[in-house]
């Protein structure tokens, strides 16, 4: 990981960064920038060495046509749910997608009619609910409750809240686990309630688990919902890809994992749509996959020894709080009671202390705020510190 910002490393065409502008100017004092982005959920590190490595010989033959995916890719890919997630996969149930979220669109059109109803936990990952907005399907969010029965709060959709809302319309649960933007890790018990309200209302399941290999929490697993049983798998679509976990979001590949053949079919009759992943994003994911591993490895490390740091400016800002994460490399304050006492903008405040962030009405909860702490230790330390000033402002 790299130890120090520099800002000679940020991409010229960064979306995160770019975004403002004003970030690149430099505080002379300081050496770090005038505003902070820790917005969109990619990371402020270099790939791995291996990556890095694959790509430089890519381009060392500079013809760059259509590309079709490595021999060993798919099979790869099984091994690996296999040993991380002991998920026992057929090649054949692999759809090569652009990405998780051309997934989401996806499946919501292809598996849902006009008259039927899409349902999804609120807060959630954005997409989740503008793809049902996107083909007008009638929609159904679900509050999540703040569960406290694994020690910390964290954010939970429960069986029986999910089928308090459930119609003779209702057809699709987009879900997410590991959750975005709370962090939660779903354990096998809450899955499994899930999925049995799922095959009684006879839903489909589109899951998206981008997050899965960011698990914080060393004593946890991330459980694919497909994984629990054959009923389940049979009615599930589950997206994954290394995007996240190895910063190459911006290379485009992604997979869903499609057991029913019918579903499979319906999603593959899709293709002429979805661009297919090019040569750079294979090359990349094979890398990722043969040599990652001891990359993802210190990213873990890092990111957990980062916890602690978040946790004690939080607890030092008045009319915060958190949802200590158990995965993702994203915090979910809870800025509610600082905006109820002070009568203005948690995110406007934020952004005049140099610091930007996602607001939680982009995930159905204004108030809150999301914070994206994949970055180097010193610029997080900065934005913390003008995080807690922002709050004694």
């Amino acid at each position: 990981m790299n130890a120090l910002f520099n800002l000679e490393n940020v991409p010229s065409d960064s979306f995160r960064w770019g975004k403002f502008l004003e970030s690149k100017q430099i505080d002379a004092s300081t050496g770090l920038p005038k505003l902070i982005p820790l917005w969109v959920a990619d990371m402020d590190f270099d790939v791995a060495e291996p990556i890095q490595m694959a790509m430089s010989r890519y381009i060392a033959s500079p013809r760059f046509g259509y590309a079709t995916a490595p021999a060993n890719l798919a099979h790869l890919i099984c091994e690996r749910l296999s040993r991380l997630y002991d998920w026992q996969v057929d090649p054949e149930w692999l759809m090569m997608l652009p990405g998780v979220v051309p997934g989401l669109y996806a499946s919501t059109l292809v598996y849902t009619q006009p008259d039927q109803q899409v349902l999804f936990p609120e807060p959630i990952y954005h997409h989740l609910h503008l793809a049902a907005a996107m083909f007008e399907r009638p929609q159904q969010a679900i509050p999540q409750r703040h569960d406290t029965s694994q020690g910390r709060a964290r954010l939970l959709l429960s069986g029986d809240d999910l089928r308090d809302v459930c119609t003779s319309q209702s057809r699709l649960l987009l879900f997410c686990n590991p959750q975005n933007p709370g962090g939660t890790v779903y354990r096998r018990h809450e899955l499994e309630a899930l999925a049995a309200v799922a095959c009684e209302k006879d839903l489909v399941i589109c899951s998206d688990e981008i997050h899965a290999d960011l698990i914080l929490d060393p004593t946890l697993r991330h459980i694919p919902i497909a994984s629990l049983n054959n009923e389940i798998a049979e009615r599930t679509v589950t997206l994954m890809s290394l995007g996240k976990t190895f910063n190459i979001a911006g290379m485009g590949l992604a997979w869903a994992v499609v057991k029913n053949p019918e579903l499979r079919a319906a999603l593959k009759n899709l293709q002429g749509l979805l661009p297919s992943p090019t040569g750079f994003a294979y090359q990349a994911s094979l890398a990722a996959l043969e040599q990652g591993e001891p990359w993802r490895q210190q990213l873990l490390t890092q990111l957990r020894s980062y916890l602690p740091l978040i946790d004690d400016a939080i607890a030092r800002s008045q009319g915060l709080s958190w949802l200590y994460p158990e995965a993702t490399h994203l915090a979910w304050i809870d800025a509610r009671d600082w905006e109820q006492q002070h009568r203005r903008s948690f995110m406007s405040t934020l952004h005049a202390h140099g610091l930007a962030l996602s607001p939680g009405e982009q995930f159905g909860a204004p108030g809150w705020v999301r914070l994206n702490f994949a970055t180097t230790q010193p610029l997080l330390q900065e934005a913390l510190a003008r995080l807690v000033s922002a709050a004694a402002d």
